[in-house]
């Protein structure tokens, strides 16, 4: 469908992104990876378009080795107030850049800079 769909960004909206090496491996053991023409763990993301929230739950340095700098939006619950809500998660991300987790730019880029590429802001 991506490359039917060229000019489309796809978004996968909170579903979390710990699925993103799972996927990667297991469309690139159908011989995909081989074919690509690219390198399909860290560009599939990017190759497709696909944008994908993260939870802070999730190991995001881990996930930013598999393509996910430019692609990983942080998404949060925020038309109401329930356990799946975290209203600071934005403040989660820019600690994990502070404690050296990744850098203050790849932070900026998972708060603000994707999501405003995916939405066309």
């Amino acid at each position: 469908m991506p490359q039917q769909f060229q000019g489309l960004r796809w978004g996968f909206i909170e579903t979390g992104a710990s699925w993103i090496p799972y996927i990667v491996k297991d469309v690139g053991m159908r011989g995909k990876a081989a074919q690509a023409g690219y390198d399909f763990r860290t560009e599939w993301l990017g190759h497709n378009k696909f944008y994908v929230t993260c939870d802070t739950e999730d190991d995001i340095p881990y996930l930013l080795t598999w393509g996910g700098e430019d692609y990983l939006m942080i998404g949060t619950d925020y038309s109401h107030v329930d356990q799946s809500a975290e209203m600071l998660a934005h403040q989660a991300v820019y600690d994990m850049a502070k404690r050296g987790d990744f850098s203050t730019e790849i932070a900026q880029k998972i708060v603000t800079d994707n999501a405003k590429r995916f939405y066309g802001l």
